[in-house]
């Protein structure tokens, strides 16, 4: 079969666009290069010489017949004669000569030893230099030399006046302080954003040409005078910090702290020889932390700030204020106007324009009479007038538009606005108003006064434009008796809210403390309530109770005919204000919310009761949160500052601070009233939703009280309607004027027992409000599908239990949510409805888990693995056409399944059912960006065989992934993606075509897809050249230009291997005959990257070259773009002048290439899949090519020469290329070089161009290797805190260098440091993320350059003595760069990323996210487009893009090498699971599920997908991931491909090691640990043990035994703990129920600290074994007794059952606790032969009190603190006992030997005492560090009665104080002992004292201040600037010593233990009933109130009662003496 030949008649073209740029001329740059030995040999008869610079003499040439030709060439060439030059130019002519001898060298000689003699004589020829050298003179000594340029210089050109100047120029500028503020306009404001600065300094100096451009420093210069150091830029920042507004304390906020920054640019201009390059030096120091704080009102002031900077616009601005005047004179208008009509007619607008001339435009109108103003007004009113009436604002809209004035400016007038309910007296700059309730007047801007009757003035109210305040109210003495407290029992507050209107415009709104937001219309009634209260008022006092039973229908029946006193409207997204006096009465008031929707069925809520003890319910009454259930509300608070006179601001800075915080701070209150249940819809199409609920009786309803049964109204009618609290204005105006009086009281409409019915249509993306329903009783729904007007069949009925759910009707056993109801809305519809608790509303979403798209152009059918349809049949199968519409929708459950939704695993399986079609491809396929459409006719069947079949298992809950669907012989993609939004818990899977293949030539193509090895396609690829079999017929598809096909199957050809996929295309191009074969390319699809083929026409000529790229596009889909090469990938240049080059690829489809002289030729590989090397060698021109060549041989029979060489083309020299012709010996040099985008491959006579290129001369991007950048960063801290301020997050980046030296392209980047801390002292792990030690890294060691003076001795430097050791770096990056055009050449680039340590603490992490996402959410748009087009984005088209439109810059990579690194990471995750196997998921679940709705982002949705799978299996894990070395060598690639290659090998390497999150789970014991463990100590136990004994014990001995018992021994028993444990849990919790009780029930085993050691664990698990064994058996009574209490059958068993079954495991769980607590204990104690440093956190976490700004940090991180012991001096006191010798003479001695002895062993420990050691002890880890002993010396004595002896024990010790969680307020302890043989016990303690943390931090922090000026000092000092006043901190000097200064502290004798003074166990026992009884009447008489309320701040509150303790301190404690001690802190 010949179909390989022809071209079946597609258009052709003659020629490929890439033909006329292959071949090129080259051309010398430099003549230098000229090296051709050939006419040197010719002319001097020599045959090899060994130096191409030293010829032999011209006499010796052919026997002295040479010179003869020389000249004969010279005169041919250069026609030139011996004597003359012939008119020529001296230069000229030596050009000439160069290239006709092709050797510059060999012509040199020539004219200096033979021409230069000849033109000697010739006098008319002045000049005979050899020119052509830039510095023809260079060789010659400098004294010479000038004397050359003397002679040479011509004395008439001297004086010419165009000389040459240099201008030296310098600039130095100083700035003691400098601020840039931004904000708004108002001037009494403070600024959202500010950086400030202070002594900052600018030094620049220069050399100028004269034509503007740099030059290097003059040698020449005369003006010696001029000191300047050359062309440098030097720069000091100065303490630079950025501030911005808190806009909820108003105080400003440290964005970043402060830091200094220094440093140089410097640009030289280099000499090398006889070049000048161009050398840059950047020189940047920044000695200090940047600290930067991000907190939650960062967010809010970026808000704020975008929003001011949006109106910054001129056309916006201009629109804002026409705006806001036209609003402004609107409220003018209708507060004067007496009509209050929407429309005027003329009467009433001209009566208003007159009003507002002689108002605002008096002087526009000055000196016109009245009839003329009368024209003018009734021009403006017949311009707007529209028939018979007209609007006011298109009045005011003409008005405006005639009048350019601003009527309102914000910078001189303030809006105040009242809503406080009643009048409101305001006074600003002697302008005194009274503002009526609802209304809003314009002030100047000044001191604001306010006034309400009967309470006092406040002066000086502040404001801001951003933060609220509230104003305290003080009762007017002068009014009466004193008042009486409010029944609500809220404190007399005003409430002050700005609301900035434009950058200049402020409008004030003063309310109350109480407001109401509302999310639905809503009708607002508040009620007062009668003075007796019933049933609700506590005995003998006015009171409400509210511990009450039945207290919603206690308050149902006490509003009800009670007294209306307003009533307002509150759209939705509103808020309002109770008004003022009804918050201050002394009457009970309730409120009523109505939701307004337009229906009957509309009924009034239950009433909220307007107390504070109600609203807040800080005790939690069960009554009470069920009353804010059924009422619909949520109650929040907000602390804000509270403003008060000078007077008592003064008091209370006098207070304590607690207090003082108390008093200028106060809760505003905002009641929000929700919907009972929010309905999302998170299906792709709108629906239609019913919905109904059938009330039962309500116990609360049928309950009676007499005392009720009361007549309200006449009740209310003995009231007075005014009282004694200013009640007179209660009612609103709405009711005023009534004729009946029955209806100023509310009387409810309908009944509560009426059955609840809805309709309403619901659009995809929106949520329904479902008002009017009971969250007791379940709710009924179900749903149609409402597609173009057309309404489908109704769902199945899903009953959603709404009375299960945790809200305030069932608030202890409640779920958070309800198991997942199955809704089937159609055959390809199934989905669930869920229903939980967030955030206090229940909300609900019908959506589907998994949406199917298919968009491969096949119809598909799927079949959905463990499912069965109704009529059961097992794996359910839907249908899917492929046209598109709506996706299939299903949930892989069963109907009637029980637990539905639960998770587990989803998967299905696909086939396909007919051949691809172009009409169903068609409806996906872009035509426009992908092309026309070609497909194959026979992709799936064929007239003789299917070949299809089921796909494998697809996991359709495996979000984030894609890959390839196997249909037997058919393939294609799918991924799996997380939808975002509201459609968050949807998965989208989408199958698309994998294989696309688009023609990008302008010629037409034919391609055949095959399948098979390597060695298999390629012998396919041979076949095709000659002819097509009938299957390659079939499966052969022809593109012409443009167009695009999708690949399904593949003709498999076999072979033994690795399968990949290919195609196989040949170009159809007409070529030079009819029997040229064309040539079939073989590219492989199933990999990234670029491949370039040769296209080679008869003659051997490469006159194409195509590019064909495959890249990942569009999701999952792989595109092969066939392209003609923009840039070859290889050029061949032979720049040899005499020779020929021949070359091929070594390998067997190779075509030898010829190459002339001075040409270059693109080239690209033959066959791009088989050897990749070229084989090279060089000719003489005469021999011609075939005779050398054999076309139809192989390469292996290729007739290269002995000579030839073979090549890897890579940058760098390479072989010579040796070639002789006759008796002559030719050496050709070779390299390769990369230019823009192309691997170079020169051969040429010299290495020139070769040495030219290594040293840079011939790049065009500037000279790299001269640069010099030295960067030292001491590194960045970032802490995220709350709005209270506390710090809940660090990330730490410390010691961050870049480094490039000169005369190097070799650039270092290092980080030494990087860890995040979780700084709350409860957070489960305090150092989150760190890195593992490797040691100290003794490259390069720091020094601290620091001069000590001659006395000190550097060893006594304690503080000093490892500050030069530096760790190993967490990341290292040494890369080389070459810089070329168009490209990025990297020689060498390796990274090191040191092992990490991670710890994840899911519930922490939460608690981190929710600070932000709340905030963040609060102020994004809701109605964001992104979340209701989910069901448009699925019928997106398919757009293939090739990475030819992606690309960055291509980069050339010689060797890529990442070490390999692991991580060791410890995951929990707790409660992700559901509970109790009823498909309830848990809160953590919940707040994850919040996060991924609210972040709008598909990767966190998959990444919170991902938690979420992995908690709900695995609750703690600890696996360890290992990732191997990666490298990368001779790599020509995009570097963005680069990045996703190698961020792909880590996910693979990650899913492989999946495994160990299975076997790390600690039920197991983690096995993956424990192997790891047991690894290491057995290596170490043999390595560390050998190299210490190598090292002779220098580095001293044991950590290999120390390894090997922590991790080997220590390592098992904690495995062994582990399995117990867990063990001992899942007994426990098999028999635990909510009858079981949690007294003498031990304490959780996951709870409980580990113990300290083997004996702390023993007896841990011996209290354990015992207490279970005991709550074990007291089950047996306890557990039926509270089952029975419950008074059913059922309970009564399930007690039974409880007891028994803990009765029986209570062993087994005593017993494996027991074992889990010991081995515990066991493993601890192999750690105390640890000799490994505790990691530390990085500094304790700053505290502040509430509202205060966050203090500076100081401190980045803090490794450990060290303490240094100096002295430590006590006293003796003991008896003073005297030894007297007796007289000889006397008799009896009063002394006896035995008391001889003890006196006189007494007076030796006087004199000698024994050794002591001091013990410093830190609680919090159990650690203990002991000095060693030290003999203390005498100092004095005082002899007496008693003897005071005092001592001096002199220890100068170093004890370093390690932990990984340091807090300021803990305590070190410090004891002094005596030393008893070694042993110390607690009997020997003689002095102690305790030294608070904080105490110790803040030495430490003034010792690193000071040193951290010095270096900033020192550092300042080496820039030589032109002020003395830019140096920083110039009192500190460089060289100056500072150590820590020595601190006293007391030492104590340790307390004597107190005798229990109650000896009778009655009396004891009446105390403790006495002190209670003491306790209740002081709280009895302490009033509540939200000011000075302790329990309303967090934290504080309690006051503590103090006792009288001076007696048994001075009993107990007693002086001892004093010890001396210095802190330092050690960072590494």
């Amino acid at each position: 079969q010949t179909a390989g030949v022809g071209c079946d008649g597609l258009p052709q073209c003659a020629t490929f666009s890439s033909e006329l740029s292959l071949y090129n001329l080259v051309y010398f740059d430099d003549l230098r290069e000229y090296s051709s030995m050939h006419e040197v040999y010719r002319i001097t008869g020599e045959t090899k010489l060994y130096s191409t610079s030293r010829f032999p003499a011209p006499i010796l040439w052919h026997r002295g017949q040479g010179v003869d030709q020389f000249w004969e060439f010279y005169n041919s060439e250069c026609g030139c004669t011996r004597e003359s030059l012939c008119g020529q130019d001296i230069k000229t002519v030596q050009q000439k000569l160069v290239r006709s001898l092709c050797n510059y060298e060999f012509a040199k000689f020539c004219w200096k030893t033979l021409v230069v003699g000849s033109l000697i004589h010739n006098h008319d020829i002045l000049e005979t230099n050899w020119l052509l050298d830039d510095d023809p003179i260079q060789h010659i000594p400098s004294v010479f030399a000038r004397l050359l340029q003397s002679i040479n210089e011509d004395p008439k050109e001297t004086e010419t006046p165009d000389q040459l100047f240099t201008y030296a120029i310098s600039v130095s500028v100083v700035i003691d302080y400098a601020a840039m503020s931004l904000g708004s306009a108002q001037n009494f404001t403070k600024p959202l954003f500010e950086a400030r600065s202070s002594k900052a300094s600018l030094s620049l100096s220069a050399f100028l040409s004269q034509d503007g451009k740099f030059i290097d420093d003059c040698k020449d210069r005369k003006d010696t005078d001029i000191s300047i150091a050359g062309n440098v830029l030097k720069f000091c920042s100065g303490d630079l910090d950025v501030s911005y507004l808190n806009t909820k304390t108003d105080n400003m906020e440290q964005l970043t702290e402060p830091c200094l920054c220094l440093g140089s640019v410097s640009y030289n201009i280099l000499q090398q020889e006889s070049d000048e390059e161009a050398s840059l030096t950047i020189d940047l120091k920044c000695p200090q932390t940047l600290f930067i704080n991000i907190s939650p009102v960062l967010f809010e002031t970026i808000i704020i700030t975008a929003k001011l900077i949006s109106q910054s616009d001129p056309k916006t601005y201009k629109k804002v204020l026409y705006e806001r005047d036209k609003q402004y004179l609107h409220d003018i208008c209708v507060a004067n106007s007496r009509s209050q009509r929407t429309y005027l007619n003329r009467e009433d607008a001209t009566s208003e324009l007159k009003e507002l001339v002689q108002s605002h435009w008096q002087e526009d109108f000055e000196g016109l009479s009245e009839v003329e103003i009368d024209k003018k007004i009734t021009a403006l009113v017949n311009a707007t007038k529209v028939g018979d009436a007209m609007s006011r604002t298109s009045l005011l809209d003409n008005v405006l538009k005639n009048d350019a004035r601003c009527f309102f400016s914000g910078c001189k007038k303030l809006l105040l606005s009242n809503s406080v309910g009643v009048s409101l007296t305001a006074t600003a700059e002697s302008d005194t108003r009274i503002i009526e309730a609802g209304s809003t007047v314009d002030f100047s801007l000044g001191k604001i006064s306010l006034g309400i009757e009967r309470y006092q003035i406040i002066n000086d109210v502040p404001f801001s434009p951003y933060q609220p305040t509230m104003l305290k109210l003080a009762r007017n003495s002068k009014h009466g008796r004193k008042m009486k407290r409010a029944s609500c029992g809220f404190a007399p507050f005003l409430t002050l809210v700005p609301n900035q209107q434009s950058l200049d415009a402020v409008k004030l709104t003063v309310r109350s403390s109480i407001r109401i937001k509302s999310e639905i219309p809503i009708r607002v009634r508040i009620v007062r309530l009668p003075q007796k209260l019933g049933y609700l008022q506590k005995r003998n006092t006015k009171l409400v109770d509210l511990t009450k039973k039945n207290l919603a229908a206690a308050l149902r029946r006490v509003a009800k005919g009670a007294l209306i006193v307003h009533e307002m409207l509150i759209s939705e997204g509103s808020v309002a204000s109770v008004p003022l006096n009804i918050v201050l009465s002394t009457h009970y008031h309730a409120l009523l919310f109505q939701d307004v929707s337009g229906e009957e069925s509309d009924t009034w809520r239950d009433p909220v009761l307007l107390t504070k003890d109600f609203l807040f319910n800080e005790v939690k009454l069960r009554e009470v949160s069920k009353c804010h259930t059924i009422s619909g509300i949520n109650i929040s608070k907000e602390r804000l500052n509270v403003h008060s006179s000078a007077e008592r601001r003064g008091k209370a800075i006098k207070a304590d601070s607690a207090r003082s915080i108390w008093c200028m701070t106060a809760w505003d209150t905002t009641i929000t009233v929700v919907p009972f249940f929010l309905l999302s819809n998170a299906m792709p199409f709108p629906i239609l939703i019913k919905a109904w609920q059938y009330r039962a009786s309500d116990e609360n309803e049928q309950w009676r009280d007499p005392a009720m049964f009361t007549d309200p109204i006449s009740e209310h009618s003995n009231e007075n309607e005014s009282n004694s609290d200013g009640e007179t204005s209660s009612k609103s105006p709405s009711l005023m004027g009534r004729s009946t009086s029955t209806e100023m009281y509310h009387l409810p409409t309908g009944s509560r027992g009426d059955n609840y019915y809805s309709l309403s249509s619901l659009e995809s993306g929106k949520t329904l409000r479902l008002c009017g329903i009971s969250l007791s009783c379940p709710l009924y729904i179900q749903f149609i599908q409402r597609l173009r007007g057309t309404l489908h069949e109704w769902s199945n009925v899903a009953k959603v239990k709404l009375e299960k759910l945790r809200t305030g009707i069932n608030p202890n056993k409640g779920a958070l949510s309800l198991k997942s109801l199955p809704i089937r809305l159609g055959d390809n519809v199934d989905c669930f409805i869920d229903a939980a608790v967030e955030r206090g509303i229940c909300r609900g979403a019908l959506y589907s888990p998994f949406w199917i798209c298919n968009l491969s152009g096949m119809k598909l059918e799927y079949r959905v693995i463990g499912t069965k349809d109704h009529h059961g049949i097992s794996n359910k199968r839907y249908l899917d056409t492929g046209i598109g519409g709506l996706p299939i929708m299903l949930h892989c459950d069963n109907e009637g399944e029980k637990n539905a939704g639960k998770r587990k695993r989803k998967e299905i399986s696909v086939i396909p059912l007919q051949n691809p079609t172009k009409v169903v491809l068609g409806q996906w396929w872009d035509e426009q960006r992908n092309g026309g459409l070609v497909l194959a006719k026979h992709a799936v069947t064929d007239e003789d065989n299917n070949r299809v079949d089921w796909s494998e298992k697809i996991e359709m809950d495996a979000a984030g992934t894609s890959g390839e669907v196997h249909c037997s012989a058919v393939v294609f993609s799918v991924s799996v993606e997380s939808m975002a939004g509201i459609f968050f818990r949807s998965n989208l899977i989408r199958f698309t075509p994998r294989f696309v293949v688009r023609n990008a030539l302008h010629m037409p193509l034919s391609l055949v897809a095959i399948s098979g090895t390597i060695s298999e396609a390629i012998h396919k690829t041979r076949q095709l050249r000659h002819f097509l079999t009938n299957q390659d017929t079939k499966a052969k598809v022809d593109l012409a230009p443009g167009e695009s096909t999708v690949v399904y199957s593949f003709n498999h050809t076999g072979g033994v291997g690795k399968i990949f996929r290919w195609i196989s295309f040949r170009v159809n191009a007409s070529r030079y005959d009819e029997d040229s074969t064309p040539k079939w390319h073989l590219v492989r699809l199933d990999k990234n990257g670029s491949t370039y083929l040769g296209e080679v026409d008869r003659r051997n000529v490469m006159v194409g070259i195509i590019d064909a790229t495959v890249n990942r596009s569009s999701g999952s889909s792989l595109l092969c773009t066939i392209s003609h090469a923009a840039v070859p990938p290889y050029r061949i240049e032979n720049r040899s002048n005499t020779h020929h080059l021949r070359f091929a690829q070594y390998d067997d489809d190779a075509v030898v290439f010829e190459l002339p002289p001075m040409h270059s030729c693109g080239y690209t590989w033959d066959n791009p899949h088989g050897k990749k090397r070229l084989r090279a060698e060089v000719m003489h021109k005469h021999k011609g090519a075939n005779d050398c060549r054999n076309d139809n041989s192989d390469s292996g029979s290729h007739a290269f020469s002995l000579h030839s060489r073979l090549f890897k083309i890579n940058a760098g020299r390479k072989q010579h290329l040796q070639y002789s012709h006759g008796d002559c010996y030719f050496i050709t040099h070779s390299h390769v070089r990369i230019s823009a985008g192309t691997k170079i491959l020169s051969l040429s006579d010299s290495d020139f161009i070769a040495t030219a290129v290594e040293s840079g001369i011939t790049s065009k991007d500037g000279t790299f290797e001269n640069a010099i950048c030295d960067i030292v960063a001491e590194g960045v801290s970032i802490s995220i805190v709350d709005n209270f301020p506390k710090e809940l997050l660090a990330i730490t980046v410390r010691d961050v260098s870049i480094s490039k030296h000169v005369g190097s392209i070799a650039t270092q980047v290092l980080v030494r440091h990087f860890q995040i801390d979780a700084m709350d002292q409860e957070a489960r792990y305090p150092i989150i993320c760190q890195p593992l030690p490797f040691g100290i890294d003794h490259r390069e060691p720091q020094s601290n350059e620091l001069a000590l003076p001659e006395n000190v001795n550097s060893n006594e430097l304690f503080w000093m003595e490892h500050a030069d050791d530096r760790p190993s770096p967490v990341f290292e990056a040494n890369f080389k760069y070459v810089p070329q055009e168009n490209m990025m050449w990297i020689p060498s680039l390796n990274v090191f990323l040191c092992p990490m340590k991670v710890a994840f603490d899911l519930d922490y992490m939460l608690r981190v996210a929710s600070v932000f996402v709340g905030t963040i959410t609060q102020y994004r748009d809701v109605a964001s487009s992104s979340l209701t087009t989910a069901a448009v984005n699925t019928n997106d088209k398919l757009q293939y893009s090739s990475r030819g439109a992606k690309i960055v810059s291509l980069t050339y990579l010689e060797r890529l090498t990442i070490a390999p690194v692991w991580f060791e990471v410890e995951i929990c995750i707790n409660d992700l699971g559901y509970d109790d196997g009823d498909g309830m998921a848990s809160e953590t679940a919940l707040s994850l599920n919040s996060i991924a709705q609210f972040s709008n982002s598909s990767s966190i949705a998959g990444i919170v997908g991902w938690v979420v799978n992995v908690g709900s299996n695995f609750a703690h894990v600890t696996p360890c991931f290992q990732y191997p070395s990666v490298a990368y060598i001779d790599k020509f690639c995009d570097p963005i491909e680069l990045v996703k290659d190698i961020m792909f090998f880590y996910v693979v390497q990650t899913i492989k090691q999946s495994l160990k999150v299975i076997f790390s789970n600690q039920f197991l014991g983690d096995p993956t640990l424990l192997a790891l463990q047991l690894r290491t100590g057995l290596s170490d136990l043999v390595w560390k043990t050998r190299d210490e004994f190598r090292a002779g014990g220098n580095e001293g001995f044991g950590r290999g035994i120390a390894s090997f018992s922590e991790n080997a021994i220590g390592g098992t028993l904690f495995a062994v703990g582990k399995v117990a444990k867990s063990v001992a849990k899942t007994a426990d919790a098999v028999v635990s129920t909510e009858l079981t009780s949690k007294h003498l029930k031990p304490r959780e085993l996951d709870k409980r600290k580990r113990p300290r050691h083997a004996i702390d664990g023993f007896v841990q698990g011996t209290q354990f074994l015992g207490r279970e064994l005991v709550h074990g058996t007291a089950g047996l009574i306890g557990s039926p007794y509270r089952g029975a209490k419950k008074g059913k059958i059922s309970s009564l068993a399930k007690g039974v059952a409880t007891g028994v079954g803990g009765f029986v495991v209570s062993p087994f769980v005593a017993a494996f606790g027991f074992i889990a607590i010991s081995s515990e204990g066991l493993g601890q104690t192999t750690k105390y032969l640890e000799l490994s440093e505790i990691h530390a956190r990085c500094r304790p976490s700053r505290v502040v009190p509430w509202g205060m700004p966050l203090s500076s940090t100081g401190l980045s991180f803090l490794k450990a603190i060290g303490i240094r012991i100096h002295t430590v001096r006590y006293q003796k006191i003991r008896k003073a006992v005297l030894l007297q010798d007796q007289d000889e003479g006397e008799g009896d001695d009063y002394v006896t030997s035995k008391e001889h002895k003890r006196i006189r062993a007494a007076e030796i420990r006087r004199t000698n005492p024994p050794s002591k050691v001091l013990r410093i002890s830190y609680k919090k880890d159990n650690r203990q560090y002991t000095t060693t002993s030290i003999n203390p010396k005498l100092l004095t004595d005082h002899p007496g009665n008693q003897t005071t002896s005092h001592y001096a024990a002199i220890f100068e010790q170093t004890l370093i104080l390690r932990t990984n969680n340091l807090q300021l307020e803990d305590e070190v302890k410090i004891q002094f002992r005596n030393n008893k043989n070694g042993i110390n016990i607690a009997s020997s303690t003689l002095g102690m004292c305790k030294v608070r943390v904080g105490d110790i931090y803040t030495h430490v922090l003034k010792l690193h201040h000071n040193e951290l000026l010095r270096k900033e000092s020192r550092l300042s000092e080496e820039h030589v600037y032109s002020s003395d006043e830019i140096t920083h901190n110039a009192s500190t000097k460089g060289s100056s010593l500072i150590a820590p200064a020595p601190q006293e502290f007391t030492l104590m004798r340790p307390p004597k233990k107190l005798e229990d003074p109650l000896d009778d166990l009655f009396e004891a026992i009446t105390n403790e009933m006495r002190d209670i009884e003491r306790c209740e009447e002081e709280l009895k008489k302490t009033e509540a109130d939200s000011v000075y309320s302790y329990s309303s701040f967090p934290g504080d509150g309690k006051q503590k009662r103090e006792s009288d303790t001076k007696s048994v301190v001075s009993k107990n404690e007693r002086l001892f003496g004093s010890i001396s001690l210095s802190f330092f802190p050690i960072q590494w």
